[in-house]
């Protein structure tokens, strides 16, 4: 049964939300009730990005400034030559423009049917595929570009394992194929946005 906003059940389903978020490593292979509670929530767009998008989105900014003041020789950066904190300001704007593109991509590219997913639960599976991006900037916490490059590399894989998979559950009569064609479109155009974004990135940071 779909949930509202305006449901009274709906507090306590978005509540079950967090956990699912914390579990994503889990939901890339097993998590089969998770995905099905998911299917069935449909939290307000304030709610999945006051809950959900905007703290954790947070991470990957705070391991920066992190790395910036700790190790930041380590990955070339230049601590002295710019305002850490703006760059982490932009940065966490970054991860909120890269869930607004997933979700909206999932909500207008999945073709009219009734299970096509609303928008509110585009967002929510936007979000979910990107708590392993968000996860994988731990890393950073490591003094190795060696171990920064995996652990991105892991993280995209891992967002476009949650895609497909969530994607499937949201859809549970459209065929695999389609879901991994979905989740491959939209997943490669994030790819190319954070490309683009660690390229700029690289070039204003990095000590000459």
């Amino acid at each position: 049964m779909t949930t509202h906003p305006h449901d009274p059940g709906a507090t306590g389903q978005d509540d079950a939300l967090r956990p699912e978020l914390l579990a994503s490593p889990a939901m890339l292979w097993a998590g089969g009730e998770a995905w099905t509670r998911v299917a069935r929530c449909e939290p307000s767009l304030g709610r999945t990005w006051g809950r959900l998008v905007m703290p954790f989105a947070a991470i990957a900014p705070l391991m920066l400034l992190f790395a910036s003041h700790t190790h930041p020789q380590a990955f070339g950066l230049a601590p002295e030559a710019h305002n850490w904190e703006w760059v982490a300001v932009l940065l966490w704007l970054a991860e909120c423009a890269t869930v607004w593109l997933m979700g909206t991509m999932l909500h207008v590219m999945v073709p009219e049917s009734p299970a096509r997913p609303s928008r509110e639960q585009a967002f929510l599976l936007a979000a979910l595929a990107a708590a392993p991006l968000w996860a994988s900037a731990m890393v950073l916490a490591v003094p190795s570009v060696a171990a920064l490059l995996v652990g991105q590399l892991l993280g995209q894989a891992a967002c476009l394992r949650m895609l497909v998979r969530g994607l499937r559950a949201l859809r549970p009569g459209a065929e695999a194929l389609e879901a991994v064609h979905l989740a491959v479109m939209v997943h490669s155009a994030v790819l190319v946005l954070w490309v683009l974004l660690f390229g700029l990135f690289l070039i204003s940071t990095v000590t000459p």
